[in-house]
């Protein structure tokens, strides 16, 4: 946890975009604490610290974004989004199982055997003793424990079986056949960790849009509810700029539409905005705040001299 925590705190300060700091996440910090997670449980420690470290990647206010939005991203169109640990252990623990001999019958029966005979061997050494019990038992139990945990929301290894090799059942050939099984081994954790995903945790972004909009309206004075309609569309309108526009532009949506921008009403200070407050002449000055950024004269001025149209 210590490496994990070190690593963090390194590329925290070299200041990356959010997607970037995504990417890291998963590749440089998380896959310290994977490893080990496919034979352990996560202990709730270690999650709420892995949960405030993916607020401190996304940067910004803080619970502006939270550990929730930022594992399921893709579906607002985003190519890139954290890892849940939970799941990649989940995913991880079955592909243990359902590797080269996995854990039949016989190999718990010799794992037991070995457990009573440890026993027998080391009572004088307590220690000892009770560290090859951890070693021989506790990642067994794990698994066993998940592979029932999983059962009972209809996750097993023949519903990633058929995912897998849904689209290539036809193939007849034994070289086919043979690819086939490569291919189903190198594709298995990845398309459980999304199965799992789903089928545990499914996200429901249209209420979570709707609910940042009333509250992003209500700091700005307006009285009304968002209707589902708007959220649809606004949930709609990213997957488009996603497609259409870098991951820089997609992400500023994305921090314009949460409420993620540092201004002074987002933080409850009364001050006026930093763009047109030293232009009073020129027009109104007004507050710093998300609503008038639109409105701001030099907002608009910028428009025009990059040749955009700007639309009151």
């Amino acid at each position: 946890m210590d490496k994990f925590e070190s690593r963090c705190e390194t590329w925290v300060r070299l200041g990356c975009g959010l997607q970037d700091n995504i990417i890291i996440f998963n590749t440089m910090c998380l896959s310290v604490l994977s490893f080990v997670a496919q034979l352990v449980n996560v202990p709730e420690p270690v999650v709420n610290r892995i949960k405030y470290w993916k607020q401190r990647f996304a940067r910004g206010p803080w619970n502006w974004l939270l550990d929730t939005d930022l594992d399921h991203l893709s579906g607002l169109g985003f190519r890139a989004q954290t890892k849940d640990l939970s799941v990649v252990a989940a995913a991880a623990q079955l592909r243990v199982v359902h590797g080269p001999g996995g854990l039949s019958a016989g190999t718990l029966l010799r794992r037991r055997e070995g457990i009573e005979k440890c026993r027998r061997d080391c009572d004088d050494l307590i220690l000892r003793s009770a560290h090859t019990r951890w070693v021989s038992h506790a990642p067994t139990q794990t698994i066993l424990s998940t592979m029932e945990r999983l059962r009972d929301t209809g996750m097993t290894k023949a519903c990633i079986h058929e995912l897998i090799s849904s689209k290539d059942m036809e193939a007849e050939s034994s070289e086919s056949k043979l690819k086939l099984i490569i291919k189903i081994r190198k594709q298995f954790q990845s398309t459980a960790a999304r199965t799992i995903a789903v089928a545990i945790s499914p996200f429901d972004w249209e209420a979570r849009i709707r609910a940042k909009l009333e509250l992003l309206l209500h700091r700005n004075g307006a009285s009304h509810r968002v209707s589902r309609l708007h959220a649809v569309r606004t949930q709609r309108n990213l997957h488009t700029v996603c497609k259409l526009l870098p991951p820089r532009v997609a992400f500023a949506s994305l921090h314009t539409i949460f409420n993620g921008w540092c201004t002074g009403e987002r933080f409850g200070m009364r001050r006026l905005c930093p763009l047109c407050r030293r232009v009073g002449a020129l027009g109104v000055r007004g507050k710093d705040s998300l609503h008038h950024v639109p409105h701001c004269i030099i907002t608009k001025k910028l428009c025009s001299m990059l040749g955009l149209e700007f639309q009151d």
